[in-house]
């Protein structure tokens, strides 16, 4: 099989595991590395056995020879790179969001089909076994119908300078509700504010589509690390209190008083490296399929612009 010549914009911390996934499977060869900081860039090369490091982004499209390029910037450069990248012919992975803006993302999807290209957003969690495993005993019916879903997403750091709590975090707990079915935002609400402070806490209270009634709770900054995902339907419940490698799946029947019970073990897969394999599929499958429309991405998008406009009117 044909390795994907790929190139990599990015080196900061995210930038180098994409490195090492990427140069660890044999669907890729990573033949580029961009950063801002040579010395960075030259470093992650040698590391991961990389042809050459740059600078210049634009440098891996104009004499790189590559198929694809991947994107692991600050979130306001996404737009501006995946363009020319996708302008160029490359296939894209962008780590999320992939826009900072619904009507960006939509151009973006509409310039992949006209280029046949594919665009594919880094939701790392979707990729994780475990809610691989949650999600397809959901799709099977295990739960009945879904009447609400609960999300809690706190994180110990800061984040990062030019992203708030909600446009940090909250795309990937949109795109979990985008992934199990709920479709887009009918209702965005909020609960809790916090005056506006760009960390957090923000809770949200969400109705879908779908007729979910979502809990979504946003905090940076918090004492420690707290993932949950718990769905609720009218024949029980599925609950992850986190997506790693040793997260199991939790359920409980309905209106019986019974506790917590394992439904999936562990599973060992980086959900990083299941990401990159998928990237190589997509592409792979590109070449007699068309890419998609990217409508998921952009009704993520749309959600968290939605959730932003009822944070500003708090």
């Amino acid at each position: 099989m044909r390795a994907i010549r790929t190139g990599l914009i990015g080196c900061g911390r995210w930038g180098e595991r994409l490195a090492r996934n990427l140069a660890a499977l044999r669907s890729f060869r990573l033949a580029a590395v961009c950063g801002l900081d040579p010395a960075r860039a030259w470093a992650v090369s040698v590391g991961y056995d990389v042809e050459w490091s740059t600078v210049d982004a634009a440098s891996l499209w104009r004499e790189g020879g590559l198929e694809a390029v991947v994107l692991a910037t600050p979130a306001a450069t996404h737009a501006e790179l995946a363009a020319a990248a996708l302008e160029a012919g490359l296939h894209v992975l962008c780590e999320k969001p992939l826009a900072l803006s619904a009507s960006a993302g939509a151009d973006l999807h509409e310039r992949a089909r006209r280029a046949g290209r594919v665009l594919l957003t880094d939701h790392t969690e979707l990729h994780s076994g475990t809610f691989r495993a949650l999600a397809d005993r959901i799709a099977a019916g295990q739960l009945g119908d879904v009447r609400s879903v609960r999300l809690v997403h706190e994180n110990p750091g800061a984040g990062p300078g030019d992203l708030d709590v909600l446009w940090d975090l909250a795309p990937h707990d949109f795109a979990i509700l985008e992934a199990l079915g709920a479709g887009a935002m009918a209702a965005v609400e909020l609960r809790d504010g916090n005056g506006g402070s760009p960390d957090g806490p923000l809770a949200l209270d969400l109705r879908t589509a779908a007729g979910w009634e979502v809990e979504l709770r946003l905090r940076r900054g918090a004492p420690a690390r707290r993932r949950e995902l718990e769905v609720r339907g009218t024949r029980g419940e599925l609950r992850a209190e986190g997506f790693g490698p040793a997260d199991p799946v939790l359920a409980r029947d309905g209106g019986n008083g019974a506790g917590w019970t394992p439904v999936a073990g562990p599973d060992t897969t980086e959900p990083l490296r299941r990401l990159c394999e998928t990237f190589a599929a997509r592409i792979r499958a590109s070449e007699t399929e068309s890419p998609g429309d990217g409508a998921g991405d952009v009704r993520i998008l749309a959600a968290i612009e939605a959730a932003a406009r009822a944070w500003r009117r708090a």
